[in-house]
């Protein structure tokens, strides 16, 4: 899935230059229309899978519906 693999490259490329924390935006959600809710549950899988590698993953979101969404997939169980 191509939105997974942006939120993973972007995970994997703060690793590569040891980064110790990185800010993500709501990818697709915005223009492209993307689902929040389907977005939140690939970015919180990317997240769980790679979380060891950094210190702090942040998620900048734009609307209350968005963080609501991404708050949820983030506390469901993988």
């Amino acid at each position: 899935m191509r939105l997974a693999s942006a939120f993973r490259s972007s995970l994997v490329l703060a690793e590569q230059h040891a980064l110790r924390s990185i800010a993500l935006p709501a990818i697709s959600c915005g223009v492209y229309g993307y689902p929040s809710p389907e977005a939140a549950n690939v970015a919180a899988s990317v997240v769980r899978e790679r979380a060891w590698a950094l210190d702090e993953i942040r998620v900048v979101l734009f609307d209350e519906a968005t963080r609501s969404a991404f708050e949820e997939a983030l506390r469901s169980p993988a």
